[in-house]
C-alpha cells in the first residue's frame, strides 16, 4: 500500500505492531505532545525515525523513553505486512498529514488527538456537506419515519448522511439515502475487514455510494468502549447532527449528543422528546429544536470555513488545488491562515526611524547620564 511517511510513522507510535508485550504505543496524550514538541522545535514527524539524537531531546524533555519510540519504530516490516493484507481488501489509510484527511476533524479536535483512520470507498468524498442522523436501536415507527425521510432529503440535495449504522434509527437513515441514491459515510466500531465483504456494502462501495470509516484497526473486535467511542466521530465528521428521538437520559445516542454539545462538534437538531429532562438538557446545553432545520444553512458551512486554524497544504487537500493556487487566493482575498499571514507589518520608513532615534537621545538630555 502506498501511504505517506507520516502515516507510516503515527501509524507505528499510535498502534503496537511489534511482538513486545512490554512495548506500549503512544497514548493519545503523549502523541499529543510529540507533535507539539516537533512544531516548537520545527522538526518534522520523519526525524522521530530519522535523527536519533532528536529521540534524546524528547526522552529528556517530554519523558517518552528513547528505547520506546525505538522499538515500536522497528516494527516497519510487520507493519508492512498489515499494509498488503489490507491493500488487497481495498483498505486505504489516511492520518491527519494526508491531504484527504477530513477538515471538520481537523478544525474540531486538537492535533494529537486526531484519529488515524482506515476505511473502504472514495476517500474523495470525505468532505463533501454533511449531516449525522443518530437515534436508538429501539425507536418508534415515527421516529423511523423521519430518519428515513430527511436521509432521503439529503440524498437529494447531494448532502452525505453519516451514520453509525446500528439498529433502528441510524441504520434506517441509511438504507433509505443509499436506496435514493445519496452517499453515506457508515463510522465503523470494529471489523472493518468483515463489514467490507458483506454483499450488502459491497454493492454500493462498488457504486462509490459508501464509505466505510473506522478509528480501530481493521480486524479490531468488538467492545462496548469501541461502539461508544465512535460515537463523537460522527459528531464531529457532520456539519450538522439529527436526533430523530431520544427518549433516555442514559445510552449511546443521548451520550453522543451530550458530548458534542459540550464539545461543540456541530450543531445538533433533535425531535421534542416524552422525557422532559432530555428535552431540558439538550435545550440548556445549546440544541435546536428539528423545526429549524435549514438544509441551505447546513450546505453553507462548508463554504464559509475558518481558515485561521489551518495551514496552506490543509486549504489545499480540502479545496483540491495547488498550495500555489491556494496562497493566491490567501493573498487575493485577505484572509490570513496559519502558516501563511497575508497581513503584512508597515514598514517604517528610514526618516520616521532617525526622528525616533533623535527623540530617544532628546529624552536623556545629556550623554553623560548614559555613563553612569
Amino acid at each position: 500500500m502506498n501511504i505517506s511517511e507520516a502515516a507510516k510513522i503515527s501509524l507505528l507510535l499510535k498502534f503496537n505492531f511489534s511482538n513486545s508485550q512490554e512495548t506500549k504505543s503512544l497514548s493519545p496524550k503523549e502523541f499529543s505532545k510529540l507533535l507539539t514538541y516537533l512544531k516548537s522545535s520545527e522538526e518534522q514527524i520523519s526525524s522521530v525515525a530519522s535523527n536519533s539524537n532528536f529521540l534524546i531531546d524528547i526522552e529528556r524533555d517530554l519523558g517518552i523513553k528513547k528505547i520506546r519510540i525505538s522499538r515500536l519504530l522497528s516494527a516497519g516490516y510487520s507493519l508492512s505486512l498489515f499494509l498488503d493484507k489490507w491493500e488487497k481488501r481495498g483498505i486505504w489509510v489516511l492520518c491527519n498529514f494526508d491531504e484527504n484527511y477530513p477538515i471538520n476533524f481537523k478544525i474540531k479536535f486538537k492535533e494529537g488527538y486526531m484519529p488515524i483512520l482506515f476505511g473502504v470507498g472514495n476517500k474523495d468524498d470525505l468532505n463533501r456537506s454533511s449531516i449525522g442522523i443518530v437515534g436508538p436501536r429501539e425507536c418508534s415507527i415515527s421516529a423511523e419515519k423521519y430518519s428515513k425521510k430527511i436521509a432521503a432529503r439529503c440524498a437529494e440535495e447531494l448532502i452525505t448522511v453519516i451514520s453509525g449504522g446500528a439498529k433502528g434509527i441510524d441504520s434506517s437513515a441509511q438504507e433509505s439515502a443509499l436506496e435514493n441514491e445519496g452517499l453515506v459515510i457508515h463510522v465503523v466500531a470494529n471489523d472493518l475487514e468483515k463489514e467490507s465483504i458483506k454483499e450488502k456494502n459491497r454493492k454500493y462501495l462498488l457504486k462509490q455510494r459508501l464509505i466505510l470509516l473506522s478509528t480501530e484497526l481493521p480486524d479490531a473486535t468488538w467492545s462496548i468502549g469501541r461502539v461508544m467511542g465512535r460515537n463523537k466521530y460522527i459528531h464531529a465528521l457532520a456539519d450538522a447532527v439529527i436526533v430523530p428521538e431520544c427518549n433516555k437520559t442514559s445510552g449511546g445516542t443521548w451520550a453522543g449528543v451530550i458530548e458534542n454539545l459540550k464539545s461543540k462538534y456541530s450543531s445538533v437538531y433533535f425531535q421534542n422528546s416524552k422525557n422532559n429532562k432530555v428535552n431540558e438538557e439538550f435545550l440548556s446545553k445549546g440544541a435546536i429544536s428539528i423545526r429549524e432545520i435549514n438544509i441551505e444553512k447546513i450546505k453553507n458551512i462548508k463554504k464559509e470555513i475558518d481558515f485561521a486554524n489551518l495551514t496552506v497544504k490543509d486549504i489545499a487537500g480540502f479545496q483540491k488545488k495547488t498550495e500555489t493556487a491556494v496562497k493566491s487566493f490567501l493573498t487575493k482575498n485577505k484572509i490570513s491562515c496559519l502558516d501563511y499571514p497575508t497581513e503584512k507589518k508597515a514598514k517604517v520608513s528610514k526618516t520616521i526611524k532617525n526622528l525616533n532615534i533623535e527623540r530617544q537621545k532628546d529624552l536623556f538630555g545629556n550623554s553623560d547620564v548614559l555613563d553612569d
